[in-house]
């Protein structure tokens, strides 16, 4: 399903497409976002507008090399709520927005990180 930023909740990109889904919930293992590119505006692979919990129960979920001409190389939450939750690890390498290493970008939203049982979130952009 095409969707654009401007009129989905959320949108997940991967390999130059976009998906719309509703306040999302993923419980993902050993899940890599890598090399996803947006061109044309804000979240390199997940632009947030609602409600995202991403959750990993083991593994590492991976946010590598991602890019957005303007902000959240990885990940951009505009006014939504955004859980980052996992027992493995969460590591975001190489991220940039508009030529700067540059993660996660927030605007006007809420974002929760958490690490449990000996995980880390590891930021090296």
């Amino acid at each position: 399903m095409e969707a654009d930023s401007a009129s989905a909740d959320i949108i997940v990109k991967h390999y130059n497409t976009a998906t719309r889904l509703e306040n999302l919930t993923e419980n993902v293992e050993k899940k890599t976002f890598k090399g996803i590119s947006n061109s044309e505006g804000n979240g390199g692979a997940i632009y947030n507008t609602s409600i995202l919990n991403l959750i990993s129960d083991s593994g590492v979920i991976t946010f590598k090399d991602n890019k957005a001409s303007e902000n959240g190389g990885a990940i951009y939450n505009k006014g939504g709520m955004l859980n980052l939750m996992t027992t493995g690890n969460m590591v975001f390498a190489g991220n940039t927005a508009n030529g700067v290493s540059n993660a996660i970008y927030d605007n006007g939203g809420t974002i929760n990180l958490f690490a449990a049982g000996g995980a880390n979130i590891v930021f090296n952009d």
